[in-house]
């Protein structure tokens, strides 16, 4: 889908002017009223034709009108189709099936009997309901952080005819679940449908539904649940790799696991069948997406049986795997085994990076329920995509092996950011100042899924602006220019800043770029690796090699450092970045800046607001002392140096381990299987054995 933005008047003519309206139309026939229809989201054959979908989306979006309306002194009702005041002006919500319009699609156009919201589908006419509060000037940051325009009353109304459908399907996040979490809480959805983002979690049926979204679950799990039952192993060893010349079982307790033969046909029947039974019963009935995902890590090995080396490479095997399963799930739904169309969501990441030989299979999973989506959790964030990556060679590879894959065509695809990776805790990468370059870059070519991974629940902080700006790029697409860009922007702060939305964007910008080297610090082979984890297995680079590269974090500026995968020592990038130094006194000035701002005329909104942003620059500032702190003890405790401050500097780490680990900001995610707080090491794994 592409936004269509396009004047139904002739561009002479203006649109006729009205005021806010008090009345609201929506046909919730059969029901009494919309409370009523609402009230019975519950009770609705969702996933049939039950014509009662329409009367609960259309409750729901009248009532979403009525309620923000009210809440900026505009007393609005909810009237059946005759029942308004002819005389007065009306929101009309209505649904055209017949309307040139994609299924998420809506038109708006305004007279003096007041503005008419049209959508093919009932989820077109609630998007279009959102849009004329956005236009008023509502907003919804998070879940509890909400702008209500003043003097809504002495509004004028003016506004040309035009219509909308969203550049990308599915947009929003990655939120993994399990069968024993808890579900997407219903606000956090209401939040995300206010905002028209509709990827999100595990949810029930009768929300999900209502409010458009798509449910999106599996990961990494999956295999490893289904292969290492109890029997599978002993009665199918040929579904499992060949790796030296043995079969390899899976466990259900390693974190990584040798990857199955998915070259066998059988396996993937099987599979396909276990899944269908989960999605049909069990706990992914209430799943839209399905993510099948290989071992996360680059650990363990792939299949190396001659039938999966005859066939293709590790990236063929994959994807064959893929097609056999979407494939058998498209039977299932014809034949009345699995109650819904469920999409299938394939990944290239890590290992699977690598193109595939064999394309046949290409256009075979395009004509599939299906959806490719990239993953590299080692690109920078150290600059925007488009720059010149000369001196970046993690971006740069990043840059060229997406383009290689999508000039394969034949697939849908989707992106998946890491602005939220588990270790990256309390570290505010915003990606402002780069969004738009970067997601132009990527989702060129038709992108059809954008998400981040892992949304927070009710501290985001700066991440709110990253959030607000995801949900209009997703829905405009590559063809937002650099003026509608900055005008989100310069919106975001106007609305939540009043009285300091230059200072607290210019604070926004010294979070960021402190932020910038979020991958080269505490992602993959990062300073908090080669501190704290490498030596924990079988050790890569000695103590001095550690205390040489820690330098080089330290400082930052344009470094050779390990590769963000590295397994030897001469595994080498060139980088360039932030030093941890310079975060910490980009971090500092930035709580000093805030704790400066007048607080004259500030609101409690604006008031709460200063106060969580303080709390995530301090917050990103003790994170990133840690790694200052534990370099220091490091190179004492194994006796690289001699110092009377080790016992103050392991008291140190302690210390604010504690007050991480207490706050917020590091155990916020919305999925609970995410918890970034765990990524906090005491001071004894920084002993080298």
């Amino acid at each position: 889908m592409r936004l269509l933005v396009c004047l139904l008047f002739l561009c002479a003519s203006a649109a006729a002017a009205t005021v806010v309206p008090k009345q609201i139309v929506a046909d919730v026939a059969p029901y009494v009223d919309a409370g009523s229809a609402n009230a019975d989201a519950a009770n609705i054959d969702w996933l049939g034709n039950d014509p009662r979908q329409d009367a609960v989306t259309l409750a729901w979006a009248s009532l979403e009108l009525a309620t923000a309306l009210k809440s900026a002194g505009i007393p609005a009702r909810v009237y059946a189709p005759g029942h308004a005041n002819a005389k007065l002006p009306t929101i009309q919500l209505s649904i055209l099936p017949a309307a040139a319009l994609g299924d998420q699609g809506f038109r708006i156009s305004t007279s003096t009997a007041g503005i008419l919201v049209e959508g093919r589908t009932r989820i077109g006419v609630l998007y279009g309901a959102y849009r004329v509060l956005d236009r008023l000037g509502f907003r919804w940051y998070s879940p509890t952080d909400k702008v209500v325009p003043a003097n809504l009353a002495a509004t004028v109304i003016d506004w040309p005819a035009w219509s909308e459908d969203p550049a990308v399907r599915w947009r929003g996040f990655w939120i993994p679940l399990d069968g024993v979490s808890t579900p997407v809480g219903e606000s956090y959805a209401i939040w995300m449908a206010r905002n028209r983002l509709n990827l999100t979690g595990t949810l029930p049926l009768a929300i999900r539904a209502k409010l458009g979204q798509t449910a999106w679950n599996g990961g990494h799990r999956l295999l490893q649940e289904e292969l290492s039952a109890a029997g599978v192993f002993a009665a199918h060893p040929e579904w499992f790799a060949l790796v030296d010349g043995q079969r390899r079982s899976i466990s259900a307790t390693t974190g990584t696991f040798y990857n199955p033969s998915f070259v066998n046909p059988d396996l993937a029947n099987w599979f396909a069948d276990r899944m269908i039974a989960r999605l049909s019963g069990g706990d992914l009935a209430d799943v839209d997406m399905l993510a099948i995902w290989p071992s996360d890590g680059k650990i363990r090995g792939w299949d190396e049986s001659p039938e999966a080396r005859a066939y293709g490479n590790n990236t063929d095997t994959l994807l064959l795997f893929y097609a056999r399963v979407a494939d058998d799930l498209a039977q299932a739904v014809a034949d009345g085994r699995l109650n819904r169309p469920v999409t299938i969501s394939g990944i290239t990441y890590n290992d699977t990076w690598e193109l595939p030989t064999r394309l046949d299979i290409l256009p075979v999973l395009g004509s599939l329920d299906y959806v490719h989506v990239y993953y590299d959790p080692e690109r920078s964030f150290g600059g925007a995509l488009t720059d010149d990556l000369s001196l970046r060679d993690s971006d740069r590879i990043h840059v060229q092996r997406l383009a290689d894959w999508k000039a394969l065509g034949g697939l849908r695809f989707g992106i998946t950011e890491y602005f939220n990776n588990s270790n990256y805790g309390g570290v505010p990468i915003i990606e402002h100042r780069s969004l738009l370059q970067d997601f132009g870059l990527q989702m060129g070519g038709g992108g059809s899924l954008f998400a981040y991974m892992h949304p927070l629940a009710t501290k985001p902080g700066p991440r709110k602006l990253t959030n607000w700006l995801v949900a209009n790029l997703a829905w405009r697409g590559v063809a937002t220019g650099p003026d509608e860009y900055e005008g989100w922007i310069a919106d975001y702060f106007a609305q939540r800043y009043p009285h300091a939305a230059t200072e607290m964007r210019a604070i926004y910008d010294l979070m960021d770029t402190a932020a910038s080297n979020g991958r080269e610090v505490f992602l993959r082979v990062s300073l908090r690796h080669l501190l704290f984890i490498q030596q924990r297995s079988t050790p890569v680079w000695t103590v001095l090699q550690v205390s040489d590269l820690a330098n080089r974090y330290l400082n930052g500026g344009h470094q050779v450092i390990p590769a963000p995968g590295a397994k030897a020592t001469t595994d080498t990038v060139s980088a360039d970045f932030v030093g941890v130094f310079q975060s910490l006194a980009l971090l500092a000035q930035a709580k000093q800046r805030i704790d400066a701002l007048a607080t004259d005329g500030e609101n409690s909104a604006e008031k709460a607001r200063r106060i969580e942003d303080r709390l995530w620059a301090y917050g990103a500032w003790q994170r990133y002392e840690l790694l200052r702190v534990a370099t220091l003890y490091y190179r004492e405790i194994n006796l690289l140096v001699a110092s009377t401050t080790t016992q103050a500097h392991h008291d140190r780490i302690v210390s604010l381990n504690s007050l991480l680990g207490a706050s917020v900001i590091m155990k916020d995610t919305v999925t609970p299987l995410v918890v970034q707080s765990e990524n906090l090491y005491p001071p004894e794994w920084l002993v080298f054995p």
